[in-house]
């Protein structure tokens, strides 16, 4: 690296010119850091932000000084002057923790599947995974036994199922209001001219191209809300300062249906609005599975698979599902959104409890308090936090 680019990468950067206090859990940074913290209520708890750009200043210095230039050699050597037993992260797609824990000299390293994961420009992207004899960890914990197949692939550590650990944190709600709440996929940070292009075919696809798929789903479940008097609700992906941005987005597209929107100000709040509501659409979201493992009633239309021709983006990667189902749809044509969505409408809570056993092996489990989790972490003073 040349000196102008690393000191330009320095500048930009917030330094503690602290010591590493010390530690016996370390979390690294992600939205979820305060929650995973809260599961150890008697242990030291070193949160090392990542993303945010703040450095502990010597000890950069002695990674630099070393030749020791990337992110893992930093972040272990936090973890080894904190003296912790443990460092856990629920950023198991930034790949640069698979390669803590050779360079650790006591810590076990943990790590908690984020979101959905998929092979393109994510964890199982062939372009991006490092090779086996450089990844590994004591514990990867996983939605489902389909993703833990996945990981010991291409490495050796051991795989435990827990579900979502974000849904697992955050309490059931009772159904409260006839709504059919969709929720976002829009990011006003992409440009709508960003290429998406395909291995499998040689026609790329822009972003906004995406969305305007996505809007025609949209568009359908509006009119049905409107035929069925069921309130309509758009479930925000974003909070706080790009929330008005993606309302607004919304308001444009949708200039004549009428809807309601809520941004996500906490990360529990659309948990809690998709266990309320009576029918849940998703087109590309962790939260359409999450919700589906909670027991809701939710449709699922995947048209980014069939635009794509990626396999990794239907429904159900990396079990091989139809591209039809009674609640899912790849082709999302005008009469399959109306199927999808009369039966979700028209079924019992019996029927429906049985026809999502048709995808249980994709979905996490539920697993209110993440009992799976603490028991597997006992050993570390974890404990459950009370959620029902």
């Amino acid at each position: 690296m040349r000196m102008t680019e690393m000191a330009r990468r320095l500048g930009r950067l917030n330094f503690n010119f602290r010591r590493v206090p010390k530690a016996d859990v370390v979390v690294v940074d992600s939205d979820t850091s305060e929650w995973l913290s809260q599961y150890f209520p008697k242990s030291r708890v070193l949160i090392v932000e990542i993303d945010s750009g703040h450095r502990y200043f010597w000890t950069l210095m002695t990674c630099l000084l070393l030749g020791q230039t990337t992110i893992d050699h930093y972040i272990a050597r936090v973890i080894n002057r904190s003296g912790s037993s443990l460092a856990i992260s629920i950023q198991d797609n930034f790949l640069p923790l698979f390669k803590l824990k050779r360079r650790l000299t006591r810590a076990r390293v943990v790590l908690i599947q984020n979101g959905h994961r998929t092979a393109r420009r994510d964890l199982f992207d062939s372009g991006k995974l490092p090779s086996p004899g450089d990844t590994q960890v004591d514990c990867y914990m996983c939605f489902n036994d389909a993703v833990g197949k996945q990981i010991a692939a291409f490495t050796n550590s051991p795989v435990l199922t827990i579900g979502s650990f974000r849904s697992n944190h955050v309490k059931s709600f009772q159904s409260c209001f006839s709504a059919v709440s969709y929720i976002s996929t829009y990011n006003p940070e992409v440009s709508f001219d960003f290429a998406y292009s395909s291995p499998n075919t040689p026609v790329s696809f822009s972003y906004g191209s995406l969305l305007q798929q996505r809007l025609a789903v949209l568009t359908e479940v509006a009119k049905f809300c409107s035929n069925e008097q069921l309130e309509f609700v758009i479930l925000g992906k974003r909070g706080h300062d790009l929330a008005h941005s993606e309302y607004r987005y919304y308001k444009q597209v949708l200039r004549d249906i009428k809807f309601t929107y809520f941004p996500r100000l906490k990360l529990e709040d659309n948990y809690q609005r998709v266990d309320q509501s009576w029918i849940t659409v998703s087109t590309s979201s962790t939260l359409g599975y999450e919700s589906l493992g909670r027991g809701n009633r939710t449709a699922i239309f995947q048209a980014d698979s069939h635009l794509l021709g990626d396999s990794s983006l239907a429904i159900g990667w990396p079990i091989k599902l139809p591209q039809e189902g009674p609640f899912w749809s790849t082709s999302c044509t005008t009469t399959r959104i109306a199927e999808v969505l009369h039966f979700l409408n028209s079924t019992t809570n019996n029927e429906w409890d049985a026809t999502r056993q048709l995808v249980s092996e994709v979905i996490p489990e539920f697993d209110p308090g993440n009992h799976r989790f603490v028991d597997y972490l006992k050993d570390f003073g974890a404990r459950s936090i009370r959620v029902d």
